[in-house]
């Protein structure tokens, strides 16, 4: 994130916000077509992208395109492009309880929105009137939330192994400069026992390869109910 403030923004003074949801992706493969909510300043060029991954929360609305909303306006009032995917393990999608060998975290295909969204950031510009040529596609973050945190993590080069066979996956993305892990799950060793015996792809993550810039962000006090 070499240039601290975009074309156009005043720093520290908030602009008024465009939101639009859903943007819907093609997604191929998918359970469901990828749905995204954009929120940017209505003025500005050169905006930097940022990648918001919610929760697994069991809110109705916060664990998808919907959640974070102070948080998102907050950062497109500051100058960044925010997209907001809903994962395949959103509570609004139902599909937690599905056969998939996945669920009900979906982890694998988390990362795989955010690189998704990266491939068709055309797609995204053409959708939301106003918006074309108007993002700097060489300054890209992500934000995750935590099991969004764990995603972020993949993204920014964390390695982690399938449970199913013990092949190391790697996820990480070049695109991405920079990250913020917002109460992640880390190594798993915080986590309730039901939570290390059912997710144990948890206690596999690698940061060691985690090489890209990242401001990680946790409680002391911040457990895991489940």
């Amino acid at each position: 994130m070499s240039k601290p403030t975009p074309a156009g923004i005043t720093p520290n003074a908030p602009t008024p916000v465009l939101s639009v949801s859903p943007v819907v992706l093609p997604a191929p493969g998918r359970a469901v077509e990828l749905q995204v909510r954009v929120s940017a300043p209505m003025t500005g060029g050169e905006l930097p992208i940022l990648l918001l991954s919610h929760g697994h929360g069991n809110s109705n609305h916060l664990s998808s395109l919907n959640g974070y909303g102070p948080l998102a306006n907050s950062l497109a009032a500051h100058g960044f492009v925010v997209l907001q995917p809903t994962h395949l393990d959103s509570k609004t999608l139902s599909l937690r309880d599905s056969d998939h060998p996945d669920a009900p975290l979906f982890w694998r295909s988390r990362a795989e929105d955010m690189k998704r969204i990266l491939d068709q950031l055309d797609a995204i510009e053409r959708a939301v009137a106003g918006l074309a040529g108007r993002l700097d596609r060489s300054r890209v973050a992500v934000v995750g939330h935590s099991m969004g945190g764990h995603t972020a993590s993949l993204l920014l080069g964390a390695r982690s192994k399938d449970p199913r066979d013990g092949t190391e996956v790697n996820f990480a993305e070049p695109r991405i400069k920079a990250g913020v892990l917002l109460a992640a799950p880390g190594r798993g060793n915080a986590l309730s026992k039901f939570a290390a015996e059912n997710y144990p792809f948890f206690s596999t993550i690698d940061f060691s390869t985690m090489t890209t810039p990242a401001l990680v962000v946790a409680g002391d006090k911040d457990g895991s109910p489940i």
